[in-house]
Parts: structure tokens; sequence; C-alpha cells
């Protein structure tokens, strides 16, 4: 797929979409990634923030990490959520 570049202004379009490969590439700006890079760049998010807006629009919940104590060992699952 291609059109106008998201990420500057032009007339011409340079954005390339490969759905085969799932990547982007803009031959005007240098602009390129996967689905998240494009959120992350688009939208001004962080990592997380992009995992969890993309898990947010497929109805999924993100697991999650804590610390538990003091002691520096990490809780994951559902009960880390918990506790």
């Amino acid at each position: 797929y291609g059109a106008c570049c998201p990420f500057h202004n032009e007339k011409t379009p340079s954005f390339s979409v490969s759905q085969e490969k799932q990547f982007y590439h803009c031959f005007g700006c240098g602009a390129h990634g996967n689905a998240i890079d494009f959120l992350m760049e688009f939208d001004r998010l962080e990592f997380v923030e992009a995992i969890e807006e993309l898990a947010s629009y497929l109805g999924l919940d993100v697991p999650r990490e804590q610390r538990s104590g003091g002691n520096g060992s990490f809780q994951s699952g559902p009960q880390a959520s918990s506790s």
C-alpha cells in the first residue's frame, strides 16, 4: 500500500506499507517500523502505552509484573494484580 506520509508534509506519496512483511517505510523522511513503532511515533506514546493501546483496541488484557516486597523478586499473572 502507498500513501502520503503521516510523519511529514508531502504532496507525492512516499509512504509504503507491506502487509506481507508487516512493516512501513517512508522514502521521504525515513520513518520505518512495525505496528507498535507506528503507534509510538504517530501518537507519541512510550512502548508500554502503545502495547496497552493495541491490547485495548483488540479487547485483550495486558499481564502485569510487580515487585513483591523488598526482595527484588517479581510476581506476574492474576495474583500480581490482586496483591
